[in-house]
């Protein structure tokens, strides 16, 4: 019987983040796949009722990647409250979060 993978999640807070949100969901997903290959992943996007595209945009790639789930907020609670709902959906063996600075950075400097 084979063990089963230990699992990371990455959650990403978002608030208009249209320009931002592909690049880091692609950087975070090309830096696990290289560097923890024995890791299975999610990605999760907690939108915090952004006002633009990013909404379509995060659900777009939840339809074209299974390892990426979306929650959107009814408001804005913040960056930092965001983690609380994440411990609601799952059990997983390591939880990360990102930083919304880094979205200012090319896609190169997110990990």
């Amino acid at each position: 019987m084979s063990e089963k993978k230990k699992v990371i999640s990455v959650m990403i807070p978002t608030y208009n983040e249209e320009e931002n949100a592909r690049p880091i969901y692609e950087a975070v997903r090309d830096e696990i796949r290289k560097d923890c290959p024995d890791y299975d992943y999610e990605i999760l996007f907690i939108d915090n009722k952004s006002q633009d595209r990013t909404r379509q945009i995060i659900t777009d790639i939840c339809a074209q990647d299974p390892k990426v789930k979306a929650i959107f907020n009814s408001k804005n609670f913040g960056q930092f409250n965001s983690p609380y709902y994440r411990q609601d959906f799952t059990k997983l063996d390591a939880f990360i979060v990102t930083d919304k600075r880094l979205y200012n950075q090319p896609a190169n400097h997110y990990i």
